[in-house]
């Protein structure tokens, strides 16, 4: 099933998607709007220094005092961001495209967090989204330590001896677009950003080369 962009908004009332569908779309949709992340690099063998660009720009927008909400927000302007962002701007769209049913801010482990769908997980950092009675094969911990000042990441599988005793926990239940974003002026923000996303969507496809098959 396929996602109507012809207005350049999210649409989410149509009852026509499977629960994947829709929570493959919202993971590929976040991915695409933060495409950055310090953690993720910090899983590389060399890690990720501690003040290069990207765990900066997520420093600065989360030093402001804002709420989580309007940090997604910041990181999709910047399109850097991490789990706890990844998560809560999965949260924002869907109520963005007017999905009325259950979305659930989650987390595992000390800090992993991901988001709820009623019963889908949709775990953007990591790539993944499946029925949650699955989390025990797909979830993931993570850790890390900064050394000299170079983050290095690690993952762990939820079976790991260190997670043994973790389940994933609700941190929040997410209320209304209003309720995420009270000023109008953010919800404006944050429709505009979707509205160019998809307007890049558009060029980007006209601009594509077309290839033609000679007889």
């Amino acid at each position: 099933m396929t996602f109507d962009h012809s207005k350049k908004e999210l649409d989410f009332t149509k009852d026509d998607r499977t629960m994947s569908e829709v929570a493959s779309y919202v993971m590929n949709l976040t991915k695409n709007l933060i495409k950055q992340s310090s953690t993720r690099e910090a899983l590389n063998e060399k890690g990720y220094p501690e003040n290069g660009p990207i765990e900066q720009t997520i420093r600065a927008y989360q030093s402001k005092g804002s709420s989580v909400y309007e940090q997604a927000l910041d990181a999709m302007q910047t399109g850097c961001g991490n789990c706890q962002e990844m998560a809560y701007t999965g949260a924002l769209l869907l109520r963005l495209g007017g999905y009325q049913g259950p979305v659930k801010i989650g987390i595992f482990g000390l800090n992993h967090m991901f988001l709820i769908l009623d019963d889908y997980i949709i775990d953007t950092w990591a790539g993944k989204h499946y029925p949650f009675k699955r989390w025990r094969e797909n979830l993931v911990g993570y850790g890390g330590a900064i050394r000299d000042g170079v983050m290095m990441g690690k993952v762990f599988p939820a079976n790991h001896f260190e997670l043994e005793d973790e389940i994933p926990e609700v941190t929040q239940e997410v209320g209304t677009l209003s309720d995420c974003l009270p000023s109008l002026n953010s919800q404006k923000e944050l429709r505009g950003i979707v509205h160019s996303h998809f307007i890049r969507l558009d060029k980007q496809k006209k601009e594509a080369p077309t290839h033609t098959h000679k007889p």
